[in-house]
């Protein structure tokens, strides 16, 4: 199984979420924060791939949800209009006077066979050198808020201590982690900071990543006979989270007959593979 840092999160908090998400393969969406951060990423990987910020400006753009009405367009403009001039915030801010690293590679993809069938997989913003210091995974995130802790929560972060594993795991010397926060707010706000990650983490990091990993080869093993009710609980303290319901809210709400209809008939669509596609890339590099 070829699992990544949100598939672990997802699992962490419902386990239910995980089954219809990851072992059903059913597509939850996508949010409008969570596509102005893809937005975000893609502006800013073209642009420091071209060094022409208005180019990388003029292609980025928001993906319009499937079965979109024509009055909402203008929502969407909006939104695009909005990210661009938050990425152009941080360029004039952080972006073309900033001498602190020369960036290597952007989008790394990389892999993990931590054991047996289950693969760990990820996708580092950039790859970044820093003077005096060595190489750091750069991650870009965009955020309604920037929290007062937000530098205490990156030194032991398991998304980000995760790239710096997986570039240690590929052979390149990861020193820790760069992390540039895009605050997406009315009166914009730019922050940088780096942390550096200890060995000591990173073996942690490996020891939890092994028995999360045994955890659901196991569930998936007990769900044959016992079913996915008994081996997938639900958690319904994530029904709602960040004031959005779960997507599945209603698949979970039904009969279990009813869901096995709904299900069968293909009341959500399926989702693309793009752990699969880390994968691929990934290998595909490592043959480069």
């Amino acid at each position: 199984m070829i699992l990544d840092h949100s598939a672990l999160q997802v699992y962490r908090s419902c386990h239910r979420k995980f089954y219809w998400t990851y072992v059903c393969e059913l597509d939850p969406g996508k949010s409008d924060p969570m596509e102005r951060g893809s937005m975000a990423h893609r502006i800013l990987y073209n642009y420091y791939l071209t060094g022409n910020l208005e180019q990388a400006l003029s292609e980025g753009y928001f993906e319009r949800p499937e079965g979109m009405l024509p009055d909402e367009e203008h929502k969407y403009k909006e939104l695009e209009d909005y990210t661009r001039k938050l990425v152009r915030g941080y360029v004039k801010e952080l972006g073309p006077s900033d001498k602190f690293f020369r960036v290597i590679r952007g989008e790394a993809f990389f892999s993990h066979r931590v054991f047996g069938k289950f693969y760990y997989v990820g996708v580092v913003d950039q790859l970044a050198e820093v003077e005096k210091i060595g190489i750091f995974t750069h991650e870009f995130k965009t955020s309604g808020q920037i929290a007062s802790d937000w530098t205490a929560r990156l030194q032991i972060d398991q998304q980000t201590t995760g790239y710096v594993y997986l570039a240690r795991q590929n052979g390149i010397d990861a020193k820790g982690v760069m992390l540039s926060l895009l605050r997406a707010t009315k009166y914009p706000d730019y922050v940088r900071d780096t942390v550096l990650t200890p060995d000591w983490l990173l073996e942690e990091f490996e020891s939890e990543l092994k028995e999360e990993m045994t955890s659901i080869e196991a569930a998936l093993d007990y769900q044959v006979d016992a079913g996915y009710a008994r081996a997938f609980p639900k958690n319904t303290n994530e029904c709602f989270s960040y004031g959005h319901r779960c997507p599945f809210h209603k698949l979970c709400t039904e009969t279990p007959s009813m869901r096995e209809t709904m299900l069968k008939e293909n009341f959500f669509k399926k989702r693309k593979p793009r752990e699969a596609d880390i994968l691929e890339k990934a290998i595909e590099n490592d043959h480069d």
